[in-house]
């Protein structure tokens, strides 16, 4: 929206240049023809201020556009990312088993997921045991190591590891 007002602006002002260069041509009295080297640095101040604008929108617009498909992709990865982490717990908390494809499967698991009450009691039973413990860690290990390639596909980053779910 900015970016649009900018370009307004200065097609408004170049305009308001040429209209106004040639007005005074009338009302002075020739002023331009008799002041060369002048108008000569005034046109060609002109045509660089507009082809600088004309440039720099299509830059922006082009910048844009990049951008949108860079963050619908990121948007994609992180809902994967997001979906994987939700039922990769469920099935960890044995609340439920995931089926990829099953939309009853995953209305139902969804259902499991919004129980405050199940998830804490499951997650209790995890935590007492530590075999089940380190299943979590395992869990959490792959869903770290997934996140980490996904952000490191997207971003620079500095090449550290984020901190291990649950320890180790």
């Amino acid at each position: 929206m900015l970016s649009d007002r900018r370009v307004t602006i200065a097609a408004v002002a170049g305009g308001a240049l040429i209209v106004a260069g040639g007005v005074s041509d009338f009302v002075t009295g020739s002023f331009w023809e008799r002041h060369a080297l002048l108008t000569s640095l005034a046109a060609n101040l002109l045509v660089v201020a507009v082809t600088v604008a004309v440039v720099n929108e299509i830059l922006e617009r082009r910048d844009r556009r990049r951008w949108s498909l860079l963050a619908q992709s990121v948007l994609f990865e992180l809902v994967q990312g997001a979906r994987a982490t939700w039922t990769g717990l469920l099935e960890v908390l044995r609340l439920t088993e995931v089926r990829s494809g099953s939309l009853e499967n995953l209305s139902q698991a969804a259902a499991i997921a919004r129980d405050p009450d199940r998830l804490s009691s499951a997650t209790r039973e995890l935590l007492a045991d530590p075999q089940r413990r380190a299943t979590l860690q395992r869990v959490c290990g792959v869903l770290r190591d997934h996140d980490s390639s996904v952000i490191a596909r997207w971003g620079p980053g500095d090449g550290q590891r984020p901190p291990v779910c649950g320890g180790a």
